[in-house]
């Protein structure tokens, strides 16, 4: 699919298959968690809001395109070893 996904609103989005979009996922508000084959093959931009990855344990983290934050946002990611 040739879309993007743009998650605005100050709701939460919860994204929990895998998606192939071609178009790049911008977060400009509320939260959107996803796991890592969620974010389709192209950049995952935060523009303001907030990204929640999702992973099981013992589960690899991987970002097809960039992970950017724009402006003074930051971009933290939170390791839980526990499970």
């Amino acid at each position: 699919y040739d879309g993007a996904l743009v998650k605005r609103g100050e709701g939460t989005l919860v994204m929990t298959g895998n998606n192939s979009y071609r178009g790049g996922t911008t977060v400009e508000q509320g939260t959107l968690y996803g796991f890592s084959g969620s974010f389709g093959t192209q950049a995952v931009n935060v523009n303001g809001g907030k990204l929640g990855i999702i992973e099981r344990y013992n589960d690899t983290f991987t970002q097809k395109g960039q992970l950017t934050s724009n402006q003074n946002h930051k971009v933290n990611i939170n390791i839980n070893d526990k499970g």
